[in-house]
């Protein structure tokens, strides 16, 4: 999956999803598409790699604070990987999982997350790189790849959500 140009299906209607959004077989068809990166943002690093714009409120006009991101990708033989090499351009806090398992927080306390939990901070316009031993995980055919993006704040002026993975063979 590349940053700026992978196909990702999101939610950003301010409801919280509870759990099912982030499991392989959650149907997320009834979302929008759009390539990476997915941003509202004016930071110079960001603005030329933003493929499809978000917006900062929903229908009824509400600040949104946890956006939802999910694409998928497959794998012929999951023995062959290592590990995953994730890079991410996340604007505020994030949480990823692979399969419905978390791999890995950004900015975010331990423990459960909700559509109104608040990113501990803002990290702006920085590429964060996260070797994950996700072999394990993996499974032969289509993976599913689930970022839920949270904000610093209920008037927050930007998000931002990019993230490309590459697979390591052994």
């Amino acid at each position: 999956a590349s940053l700026t140009n992978t196909l990702w299906r999101y939610n950003q209607s301010g409801a919280d999803l509870g759990t099912a959004w982030k499991e392989p077989g959650f149907n997320d068809t009834a979302w929008p598409a759009g390539r990476g990166v997915l941003a509202q943002e004016d930071n110079p690093l960001v603005t030329p790699l933003t493929n499809t714009i978000l917006s900062l409120t929903n229908l009824a006009g509400q600040r949104v604070i946890t956006y939802y991101f999910r694409t998928t990708f497959t794998v012929t033989n999951p023995a062959e990987i290592a590990f995953l090499t994730v890079s991410n351009l996340v604007d505020d806090g994030s949480v990823v999982w692979l399969n419905g398992v978390e791999l890995y927080r950004i900015d975010l306390a331990d423990g459960p997350v909700t559509a109104t939990t608040l990113a501990a901070n803002a990290t702006e316009g920085v590429f964060i790189v996260n070797n994950v031993p996700a072999a394990s995980l993996l499974v032969a055919g289509t993976n599913v790849l689930a970022v839920e993006v949270h904000q610093t704040s209920t008037n927050s002026s930007d998000v931002v959500m990019g993230l490309a993975v590459k697979a390591n063979p052994w």
